[in-house]
């Protein structure tokens, strides 16, 4: 399971689409934007972090190390 960006540029801010691991065939809208960070899941809203929002973050670092890779 992964992050889609939906919004944003690589490796910055943006609005992603992360499927539920509960719910299959849904999928929970992660708003990403450091320090800022929002997931649509019930988790986030207890907890204040979820899994979705773990996924983005892996994710935008998996676009950072690509674009610095491509730029070298």
């Amino acid at each position: 399971m992964s992050a889609l960006r939906l919004t944003g540029p690589a490796g910055g801010a943006g609005v992603f689409s992360v499927p539920s691991r509960s719910a299959p065939g849904s999928s929970h809208a992660v708003t990403w934007a450091p320090p800022f960070v929002d997931c649509s899941c019930r988790g986030f809203g207890f907890r204040g972090h979820c899994w979705h929002a773990g996924r983005v973050a892996a994710a935008v670092l998996n676009e950072t190390i690509a674009l610095e890779e491509h730029a070298a």
